[in-house]
């Protein structure tokens, strides 16, 4: 258990350092210590815990920061791995490559382990299968970073699937063998003839089963995901150890039936584990399942009495040396909380049980028991991930998994018996889809409750700190009476409570998400909070908003362009709560975008208010002022483009002036030019925008800009006027904060 720690705490440093050989010479020295001192317990333990630090340290420094080519244009020679994905909004194509060899315009040839490649096809071009070689001239690039407080890592992601870069791009694509008609992997062949086959089976209802035996969630409607997080069950569409248990008992009691010994259970369950791991793309949950499973097989082999604690341990090990960077996964931190909750804190609940005098209520106490201290260790990774915390689940979780497990056996019972007698299985397999479909729907109407889950802020380290202290206060491997126990989880709640309180900000803040060439930006002003735009992919605002305990109270759209609206589609599916939508007057005078269209007219399905607004009106909260200054009602009969009709805000932060200009062209910038302490620029720092006579009425001090690439002209421009310049590329998010009077600002990633 101490290595397992001292490991994992190797690895959280690791990733924010350069490899370097001292690493590897400290671990060497402290293996060294270890043997040398064993006769002396606690220094031998010292020397093994260094060690293992540092062997963390290394194995993820290595792994963290590869070296990857510059960013450029390269011939590029691979083999495909795995099967294509294909985005139905666009048709975009999104598959991994591997075995790469890469050849720039000026000759310089680099090899890299694995790439992640993305292309439009040509018309009803197919696109390529696993084991097909590829060549193609295509951008390569390094995938970017976390740019926002609680937003999504790109390349942590890559990484965590030994992606060192990706490239976009297909030109004079040519595959080879080009009459290759399958993937040549066989386990890829078995994994989709299995999804055919409960396809055929079960119809509609196939893509549970397809997620509870192969973890193939793909073909899963968003809703159904949503219904099952809701609801607090959604561990059960990752395959892990309900899954592996499940089939391993089943093997194991075929084999019981055939007499077999323990050594032959032993290698047969064995040889299954790893088929099946590899069958459901070895992720970190099933290889934590595998081992621990594995483990206990082994104790009984060598008639022992395995303890799951150094279970635990040891498939935590075992992961974090092969695949170090999955310790920032949440799955990987959910799925070894959850056993460790269920393993610490289950020997404190396990005598409320044995009192129990009649079986079947004996049983039901301790699934309930055994759920809620799986909840209870899962916590704090469930808030970190979605900020939000199931409480029906700890009602339904028992009888959801009962459920799963029926399922499942009745699942492969079926899959057996299509082998024999298709017809039988097609009939049976109507039966089972009302099943299936009844699991579902109850999920569902579970997950529809109005108490089913409350959304919850992520907590500060310290406070998190001390919600595990007293999680392991509640177990038996603290050597404590209860009194003290309690006065010292009780002091460590007070304590971080209280930090939290004296250090909570008061300020108005103004935060420039990173969209890339898209646009969202936060005002928060005490309790209230103004969102401007949503960008196109909202994932990283709602994340923004649900981390810190904020609801979109003022949702100002400037217009309807998807790069600033469509990112209202996550603020929906994840439940931000929105009180009032603003749009001008003339937005849906313009063309819109069908998707933007479809998703204002759900907005208000569900309930939530849309105000008109134009020039000469204002949106208050006690310490921001915005005024619209444009477009004025009437104006967009004439005008097609709906950047013509782009809102333009004058801010006043709490006596910073701001001027947002969202995407408004130069054309009609002199109806709006005022003095600014700070400007947004137009347009994502266009050319168009942002003219010299604009600047010289306006003489902002600082301009963000929300944009990867702004035109050097715009730049030229700002500097000419002294206006410091932060976008979005290069300092990732943006934050202005306003403290009586001064403004302060800071990007994310300075």
């Amino acid at each position: 258990m101490h290595g397992a720690l001292a490991l994992a705490a190797g690895v959280f440093v690791g990733y924010r350092l350069e490899m370097h050989i001292f690493w590897l010479l400290a671990a060497a020295l402290g293996l060294l210590l270890a043997m040398l001192l064993r006769k002396y317990p606690r220094l031998s333990l010292l020397g093994a815990m260094l060690f293992f630090f540092f062997t963390g340290v290394a194995v993820c420094a290595y792994q963290a920061h590869p070296s990857v080519p510059p960013t450029g244009k390269y011939y590029i020679r691979a083999t495909a791995t795995g099967e294509a994905k294909v985005r139905e909004e666009d048709g975009r194509i999104a598959l991994y490559i591997r075995d790469a060899q890469i050849t720039g315009e000026t000759g310089e040839t680099y090899r890299l382990n694995k790439l992640y490649w993305t292309y439009w096809p040509e018309e009803d071009a197919l696109p390529p299968l696993d084991g097909q070689q590829v060549e193609f001239v295509g951008k390569v690039y390094q995938p970017s970073g976390q740019e926002n407080p609680y937003g999504f890592d790109f390349k942590l992601y890559l990484l965590q699937k030994d992606v060192t870069a990706g490239v976009s791009g297909a030109e004079d694509l040519v595959k080879s063998p080009a009459d290759q008609t399958d993937h040549k992997s066989v386990l890829l062949r078995i994994r989709r003839a299995i999804g055919e086959r409960l396809h055929l089976l079960l119809q509609d209802q196939s893509p549970l089963a397809e997620a509870l035996l192969i973890g193939q969630t793909d073909d899963m409607p968003e809703e159904m995901r949503a219904d099952f997080r809701k609801a607090g069950v959604a561990h059960v569409l990752s395959v892990s150890g309900l899954h592996a248990v499940l089939i391993m008992g089943l093997v194991i009691k075929l084999l019981e039936r055939l007499q077999a010994s323990p050594r032959v259970i032993f290698a047969a369950t064995g040889v299954m584990l790893i088929f099946y791991s590899l069958l459901v793309g070895a992720g970190a949950p099933i290889l934590r399942a595998a081992v621990l499973v594995g483990y206990q097989l082994y104790a009984h082999v060598v008639r022992r009495r395995g303890d799951s604690l150094t279970a635990w341990a040891l498939g935590l090990m075992i992961i974090l040396l092969l695949q170090p960077l999955q310790l920032f996964a949440a799955g990987f931190q959910m799925s070894f909380a959850a056993v460790l909750g269920m393993v610490m804190l289950g020997d404190a609940v396990r005598p409320v049980t044995l009192r129990i005098r009649n079986n079947c209520a004996r049983r039901l106490c301790a699934a309930y028991l055994s759920t809620l201290c799986a909840n209870l260790g899962v916590m704090l990774p469930v808030i970190y991930a979605y900020n939000s915390v199931s409480l029906i689940g700890l009602l339904i979780n028992p009888f959801v998994c009962l459920m799963t497990e029926a399922l499942m056996v009745l699942e492969i019972l079926l899959l057996l018996v299509s082998l024999l007698s298709l017809p039988f299985a097609m009939h049976a397999g109507a039966v089972l889809a009302h099943l299936s479909r009844f699991t579902i729907e109850g999920v569902g109407l579970m997950g529809s409750v109005s108490f089913a889950s409350v959304h919850v802020p992520s907590p500060p380290w310290y406070l998190a700190a001390a919600i595990a202290l007293c999680l392991t206060l509640c177990t038996r491997y603290v050597n404590l009476r209860m009194n003290r126990r309690i006065l010292l989880g009780g002091a460590a709640l007070m304590i971080s409570c209280a930090v939290m309180i004296f250090t909570r900000s008061y300020d108005v803040r103004y935060t420039q998400l990173a969209m890339g060439d898209a646009d969202a930006a936060v005002i928060e002003d005490g309790r209230e909070t103004i969102v401007i735009d949503t960008g196109e992919y909202g994932g990283d605002l709602s994340s923004y908003l649900l981390a810190t305990g904020r609801s979109a109270d003022h949702l100002i759209l400037t217009h309807l362009h998807t790069d600033h609206a469509l990112g209202l589609e996550h603020l929906m599916a994840d439940d931000v709560k929105i009180g009032q939508m603003y749009l001008s007057t003339e937005a849906l005078k313009t063309e819109v975008s069908p998707s933007v269209m479809e998703l204002l007219a759900l907005a208000q399905e569900r309930g939530v208010p849309v105000q008109l607004v134009s020039a000469g009106e204002r949106i208050k909260t006690p310490r921001v002022t915005m005024d619209i200054l444009w477009p004025e009602e009437g104006s967009g009969h004439a005008i097609k483009d709906a950047n013509d009709c782009a809102m333009a805000l004058k801010i006043d932060l709490a006596g910073a002036r701001m001027l947002h200009m969202s995407d408004l062209p130069g054309t009609y910038e002199q109806y709006v030019a005022q003095p600014a302490d700070i400007l947004r620029a137009a347009h994502h720092g266009s050319q168009h925008s942002t003219q010299e006579d604009f600047l010289l009425l306006t003489q902002p001090a600082v301009c963000l800009i929300s944009g990867d690439d702004p035109s050097e002209k715009t730049l030229s421009r700002l500097a000419n006027v002294g206006a410091m310049v932060y976008d979005t590329g290069t300092y990732g998010a943006v934050t202005v904060t306003v403290r009586e009077g001064q403004y302060f600002i800071e990007g994310y990633l300075q």
